[in-house]
Order: structure tokens, then sequence, then C-alpha cells
């Protein structure tokens, strides 16, 4: 990810388990909605979505 490129921060605050297919789902939503969202708005940009998982303590999930 190069600096100053717009990005979400997303992090989950978890007192369970999640299921791995939910937390895979999760991330493929997002993906779809933003991709969705780029063809809306600059449909000459290309809408490919990358998501990288920064860190992993016990209790959340933060991703980028």
């Amino acid at each position: 990810m190069a600096g100053g490129e717009p990005h979400i921060i997303l992090t989950l605050d978890t007192k369970e388990p999640i299921e791995l297919g939910a937390f895979v789902g999760l991330f493929s939503s997002i993906g779809n909605e933003y991709e969705r969202y780029i063809k809306q708005v600059a449909p000459d940009l290309s809408g490919d979505a990358e998501m990288y998982v920064r860190e992993v303590h016990s209790g959340s999930i933060v991703a980028t």
C-alpha cells in the first residue's frame, strides 16, 4: 500500500471466536462494495480492492 492512497482501517473487536467463513465473507463483501463504488464514481479507474491484515491481537483484528 503506497502512502497517500485512500484506505480504510477496519478494527474488529471480538469477545468470541469468529467463524472463518464469516471472516472471509466480510472482506469479500467489503471488496465488492468498493468495486461497485469505484464503477459509479470513477469508472475509468480500476476497482480492484487489496486488503491486508495488519495486526491480530487477542480480542481484535486490525485490517487495512
